[in-house]
């Protein structure tokens, strides 16, 4: 397992966020996704056997 923070300038409200962890949680190999509206950050607990740190960064991109 490997806990990760990446930071979101691009997050600027709850449902922002709400969007990210929700989409997050659903790919494989995330188990926990924790984000901080103010600090603009999300820590990220996954399997790096299974989702890859790009992947992620991909997908916070999308929904931001």
């Amino acid at each position: 397992m490997t806990n990760t923070n990446f930071s979101i300038p691009e997050i600027h409200c709850m449902s922002c966020e709400a969007l990210i962890r929700v989409s997050l949680k659903e790919m494989p190999g995330i188990n926990s996704v924790a984000t901080n509206l103010s600090a603009k950050t999300a820590t990220i607990d996954f399997d790096d056997n299974i989702v890859h740190k790009q992947q992620i960064q991909q997908q916070i991109q999308k929904e931001t």
